[in-house]
């Protein structure tokens, strides 16, 4: 099962204000909705279409990377899967293991691109996978 991918968008966009931050979250989670249901249905074109539109509208987030590079995989574009999967490790995907027990991401396994990226994803792991924060007067922050 993926991780709550609407949510990871929503964090995504979050910076965005008002009505514009509403349409976008309200965009996000149709588009997360209708790309999980076309990897559900094997429909990997029409998942890879959503994840696209996706990576667009959040193009920082590792997540819509990340299943953009799942689809892109099941669809046999395997040079471009890896290129977005490396994508997804540079904005910071931290989930080695998920990548390697991913059955989307099955037709890169064999390349030894993929094994480069799963150790970086590692490397991500080790960092704790969250960008900190600027400090901000008054306020404590708890890290990890």
């Amino acid at each position: 099962m993926r991780p709550s991918f609407a949510f990871l968008i929503l964090l995504a966009v979050a910076g965005l204000s008002g009505s514009a931050q509403d349409a976008t979250q309200e965009k996000a989670q149709q588009l997360a909705q209708d790309m999980h249901a076309a990897f559900q249905a094997k429909d990997y074109q029409k998942a890879c279409e959503k994840a696209q539109l996706l990576v667009e509208l959040a193009p920082d987030s590792a997540n819509s990377h990340y299943n953009l590079a799942c689809a892109q995989a099941r669809l046999g574009k395997q040079d471009e899967a890896l290129g977005t999967l490396a994508q997804a490790v540079e904005k910071g995907w931290n989930d080695a293991g998920h990548m390697q027990a991913d059955a989307d991401l099955e037709p890169l396994r064999g390349d030894e691109r993929f094994a480069g990226l799963v150790k970086k994803s590692r490397e991500n792991e080790a960092k704790g996978g969250w960008e900190k924060g600027a400090e901000l007067e008054g306020v404590k922050t708890v890290e990890d």
